[in-house]
């Protein structure tokens, strides 16, 4: 669906005049590590110190709220309906954002384009974000699988000029030749002026570990058990720096971090 005027989004994604971003973690494809990166998106707010507020949009799969405790204390569990009469729930995000003055990150599910698009027809959500100085980004993750790619592009067409997307390539994934040789791919990011990361890869044995144990990655910074010790806190904190200098390098947060340091 075409963009309506009202709801068309003029400004670039790293524009100066927004005071707050609402970050969604997303992809469509299931499988893609929305929710991994969820949880290191969360934690590089944190740690540079940005006010954040996590939100749980995949009801199905909540990793992000049960590992994030916080979430589902503060009842930061929302729903994406194609319903109409139901498609409101998600202004929370913005109203979350504008009221408490802070950042925001959402957990999307698979498949989120139809109740996505409802909200957008329902709700003037770009033309207030815009009012309030709130920022937008869908961060997409990608596997470079033909199916993940398709899934990109429709998201562009869908959304590219409402919502600036970051393409982020998750290194879990090997085979990025598909992704490099999709000229109509290429040809989107640039129209839509994509910024583009890769997301380090973390061993798959420690990574389950943490999601089994239901640890933040704070947390897996000094958790130990007899199969968790020094090595893999090890293996988790160069995954958090080397994702920290990813996001840095988008320069996506650059005026959030260079306000902070004035303050």
């Amino acid at each position: 669906m075409v963009a309506k005027p009202s709801q068309a989004n003029p400004s670039s994604a790293k524009d100066t005049r927004f005071a707050f971003t609402i970050s969604f973690s997303g992809g469509s494809k299931g499988g893609v590590g929305k929710s991994f990166f969820c949880r290191a998106l969360y934690e590089y707010h944190k740690a540079r110190r940005l006010p954040v507020v996590g939100f749980e949009a995949n009801i199905r799969t909540p990793d992000f709220a049960d590992i994030y405790t916080e979430i589902k204390a503060a009842d930061n569990v929302i729903h994406f309906s194609e319903d109409e009469n139901q498609a409101t729930e998600p202004n929370i995000l913005l109203n979350t954002a504008v009221r408490q003055q802070t950042n925001v990150v959402v957990n999307l599910p698979a498949s989120i384009e139809p109740a996505f698009q409802v909200w957008l027809d329902t709700v003037p959500v770009l033309k207030i974000a815009q009012q309030k100085q709130i920022r937008l980004l869908n961060w997409f993750l990608c596997s470079g699988e033909y199916d993940s790619n398709e899934a990109l592009k429709a998201s562009l067409k869908q959304f590219g000029a409402m919502i600036p997307h970051v393409v982020v390539k998750n290194l879990k994934f090997r085979d990025w030749s598909l992704f490099d040789e999709d000229a109509e791919l290429h040809q989107l990011v640039k129209q839509y002026g994509c910024k583009t990361m890769v997301f380090p890869s973390l061993n798959v044995k420690i990574a389950g570990h943490v999601l089994k144990k239901r640890l933040t990655y704070t947390a897996a910074l000094t958790y130990t058990d007899d199969k968790f010790d020094f090595t893999e806190q090890s293996a988790i904190e160069s995954f958090l720096n080397d994702t920290y200098a990813e996001l840095d390098r988008t320069g996506l947060f650059t005026h959030a971090l260079t306000q902070r340091s004035a303050v």
